[in-house]
């Protein structure tokens, strides 16, 4: 996807990104109780993974 980059402000082809941290999703993983996480858009289903947008570049 191509866009401008929201950290050199470059338009060039955009990755995926995770909003929040990586780190910080494992935590939360390994810290809830059923050890998974839920969205809160669909709180019936599980997730596996942080929300991700595309926001950076590759350089």
């Amino acid at each position: 996807m191509k866009g401008v980059c929201k950290l050199c402000s470059e338009h060039k082809v955009l990755k995926e990104s995770h909003i929040i941290p990586r780190f910080v999703g494992k935590w939360l993983k390994n810290t809830s109780i059923t050890g998974y996480l839920r969205m809160n858009t669909q709180m019936d289903k599980r997730a596996q993974d942080t929300a991700k947008e595309y926001w950076l570049c590759e350089d």
